[in-house]
């Protein structure tokens, strides 16, 4: 799920070409600054070059030949006589060592301290794979316990259970199925979304149907639920990944039934306001706590008080809802009272860039 920073083949043109553009800025900039006879600031100029490099750059050996260029360019084009090397020259060996040697730490020092601060943004990484490893462990464990125990009951029992009670264990076992193919849909759109060459492809749409689909599959998974739909009475083309933003949506609307009250009602709604398409999805359960809200959107957000607490925690869903939206240069924004209810709302650009449909391109992946 996230990605190590591995060298790509021929990535060492980008930076050799990075390196001849940092240096050739200083060049210039000295050449435009020749007339003042400042060679303290051409020197500070390749200095700095010297740091972008580092900076921009993969590699130590790309400062080593940075600072080197440096004093090489600097002693040919702008110690007299010019356009002649004279490193031995009295007076400017000790220059150059002393340019070459300030070069040199400043790569290192850059160089020291890109790999610090990469090593603190793996470690941020292996943590929270761990925590979302750990808060999937979870949640898969659950309903497969639960479809295990209730296929053995059927399996063994003796005598054979009545009618009534295979039903209730058979949508039960139904009921853990679905929500396993959620998870594998969510894990999967994960994987899709972290790909480095992974962009969305984002299609004109009728937002309005791309609603009433994913509310059609909530309500045919939650026959029980009372779910209503509020859409306006124009047609709403909205640029989106059809497929990504109706799984936002079936997250959100589940995320509403399974944490308000049965008797509850879900109200899905779609508006147009400004240069906008919002969603809005609201419920009258008991509500999130501010303490939650903290970490909602986290991919372990939402966790039980109790780690042997069986019910299952929905923050990888939210977390992907919040990367999609995200995706399609949107907001994702959630207000919450205890006791009264929920209403999270998402909204995307209405003109924003889309890639213009051809039987020949590559379409959205429906898998």
């Amino acid at each position: 799920m996230f990605l190590s920073r591995t060298p790509k083949k021929g990535k060492w043109y980008f930076d050799l070409l990075k390196t001849v553009v940092c240096l050739a800025a200083a060049t210039g900039l000295s050449v435009a600054l020749l007339q003042t006879r400042d060679m303290g600031s051409t020197s500070l100029l390749y200095v700095l070059a010297v740091f972008a490099v580092s900076f921009f750059t993969d590699r130590y050996i790309w400062g080593i030949i940075a600072s080197l260029a440096g004093v090489f360019l600097v002693n040919y084009f702008f110690v007299p006589p010019i356009f002649e090397l004279s490193l031995l020259k009295p007076g400017y060996f000790i220059t150059a060592v002393v340019l070459l040697v300030i070069c040199l730490l400043t790569s290192s020092m850059t160089t020291r301290l890109k790999r610090h601060n990469q090593l603190i943004v793996d470690m941020e990484k292996e943590k929270m794979s761990n925590n979302l490893l750990r808060s999937i462990s979870h949640d898969l464990r659950t309903p497969l316990t639960s479809i295990i125990g209730s296929s053995s009951i059927m399996m063994e029992s003796d005598p054979p259970l009545d009618r009534e009670t295979e039903k209730n264990l058979l949508k039960d076992i139904n009921e853990e199925s679905q929500w396993l193919l959620r998870m594998v849909e969510n894990l999967l759109t994960v994987t899709r979304m972290g790909e480095e060459t992974g962009r969305i492809q984002k299609f004109p749409e009728v937002a309005e149907e791309v609603m009433a689909e994913a509310v059609g599959r909530v309500r045919s998974r939650f026959p029980d639920r009372v779910i209503r739909s509020h859409v306006p009475d124009d047609l709403l083309i909205v640029p989106m990944d059809a497929t990504l933003i109706e799984q936002v949506i079936i997250n959100l609307v589940e995320n509403a039934v399974k944490h308000s009250g049965e008797d509850a009602e879900i109200e899905v709604s779609l508006a147009q306001s400004d240069s906008w398409a919002e969603f809005e999805i609201r419920d009258n359960g008991k509500g999130i706590s501010a303490e939650e809200l903290k970490n909602l959107f986290l991919p372990y957000g939402m966790k039980t008080a109790d780690p042997g607490d069986s019910s299952r925690n929905h923050g990888l869903g939210l977390s992907i809802c919040k990367s999609i939206v995200r995706t399609h240069e949107g907001e994702l924004t959630v207000d919450s009272v205890m006791g009264v209810g929920t209403i999270f709302k998402f909204k995307l650009p209405l003109d924003s860039e889309y890639e213009e449909f051809s039987p020949e391109g590559e379409g959205v992946d429906e898998s």
